[in-house]
C-alpha cells in the first residue's frame, strides 16, 4: 500500500484476491487449492476460526497500520466483506453443503 501509494480499499481487495486464490480458486478444476485438500478431513471449525479471526486483525492492520481494539471499530466487518473477504468458517459451510445435495 505505501510502496504503491494505493489507497487502503484497493489494498484490501488486492490481498484479498491472492488469499482468496490460494484458499478456494481452481482454474481448470483440477488445481489442488488449500480448502480443496483440508476441508475434507476438518470436523471442527475451531481452527477456522483462529485463521479467520487473525486475517481479520491483519486486513484492519493494513487499513490502521496500528495493532489494537480501536480498529474494530474503526474497520467495521461489512467494510472487510465489501472488499471481498470471504471467511473460512463459511466456505466450509457452503462445501459440506454442497456435499450433501
Amino acid at each position: 500500500m505505501i510502496a504503491k501509494n494505493a489507497s487502503p480499499e484497493r489494498a484490501l481487495k488486492t490481498i484479498n484476491r491472492k488469499f482468496n486464490k490460494k484458499f478456494y480458486f481452481m482454474e481448470n478444476g483440477k488445481d489442488l487449492t488449500w480448502s480443496r485438500w483440508f476441508f475434507p478431513v476438518i470436523n471442527t471449525t475451531n481452527g477456522l476460526r483462529e485463521i479467520d479471526k487473525y486475517m481479520q486483525e491483519c486486513l484492519r492492520y493494513v487499513v490502521t497500520g496500528k495493532h489494537n481494539k480501536k480498529n474494530y471499530g474503526n474497520i467495521k466487518y461489512s467494510y472487510l466483506k465489501q472488499c471481498n473477504y470471504r471467511p473460512l468458517v463459511s466456505e466450509y459451510y457452503k462445501d459440506k453443503k454442497e456435499i450433501r445435495q
